[in-house]
């Protein structure tokens, strides 16, 4: 059985290799950074957030490690209008399977 503090400190690994995010707009590549990140009871929530300057359709949002591999890839379309930002949040979960 995986241990509370064991559950942190693997959740916390995890959490600690997303290094920052990418999204595809318009067919464009873009990277942003990690807006928040947070690691509690096996369950890892990420944030990343692209800005009001941003304007047409999202067709990918990704989270990398520090080398640009992919962890995480969302292969959503959301049509973003100008002058609104877009939080795109992240939810994992980390638990023992027997």
């Amino acid at each position: 059985m995986i241990t509370t503090a064991g559950l942190q400190i693997i959740t916390e690994a995890i959490m600690d290799s997303i290094f920052k995010a990418r999204y595809v707009v318009n067919g464009q590549t873009k990277y942003v950074d990690i807006v928040s990140k947070t690691a509690v009871n096996g369950l890892i929530t990420v944030n990343v957030y692209i800005n009001e300057s941003v304007l047409g359709t999202v067709t990918e949002v990704s989270l990398l490690d520090i080398n640009n591999t992919v962890m995480v890839n969302r292969p959503d379309t959301i049509v973003k209008p100008l002058l609104e930002g877009l939080l795109v949040v992240f939810k994992f979960t980390v638990s023992e399977v027997s």
